[in-house]
């Protein structure tokens, strides 16, 4: 299998690649380990190819991995947890209350447990982890179109359940 020996003999050099965007060795292996995963599912693609197509395939997925990261992160940046945080809120004329905003985060919980486990998992990948449509379709291999007619179904359960 062209693939297994492309990963012994080049996967070193993926590794060193990632490490070269993300410089960080657990975001690397990250973006390694979803190329493969990626490269998992067109298995068929990759009979057909020599072995240095193989490998540029890996290293234009790596790049583009990081490229979509990087987008993600901007839209959704991450924000450490200090312990001072929870402190630093304070109720200022038209702001909701911290303890307001922890309500909701709960209630929400409860609605999305309530939801079945197929569309919690799209609810979970469009809100939570910021995908957009386009890219959850290709994940799961659903039609977009589809996609989206889920998500109108998702709306409507939960405009039901917050309504009862």
């Amino acid at each position: 299998m062209k693939l297994f020996e492309i990963y012994h003999h080049q996967g070193e050099d993926f590794f060193r690649f990632a490490l070269s965007l993300t410089r960080h060795k657990e975001d690397a292996e990250d973006l390694v380990q979803q190329a493969y995963i990626k490269a998992l599912n067109q298995l068929e693609l990759f009979e057909v190819m020599e072995k240095e197509q193989i490998k540029g395939w890996f290293f234009t997925a790596i790049k583009n991995q990081f490229i979509d990261h990087y987008r993600r992160s901007k839209r959704f940046p991450k924000v450490p947890f200090d312990g001072q945080m929870m402190e630093n809120f304070s109720d200022h004329a038209g702001e909701v209350s911290t303890e307001r905003k922890v309500l909701e985060k709960l209630e929400a919980k409860e609605v999305l447990e309530k939801l079945p486990k197929e569309l919690k998992t799209l609810v979970i990948y469009r809100y939570y982890l910021g995908y957009n449509t386009r890219e959850i379709s290709e994940l799961f291999g659903i039609n977009p179109s589809t996609l989206r007619s889920r998500y109108v179904k998702i709306q409507a359960l939960l405009t039901k359940e917050k309504n009862s």
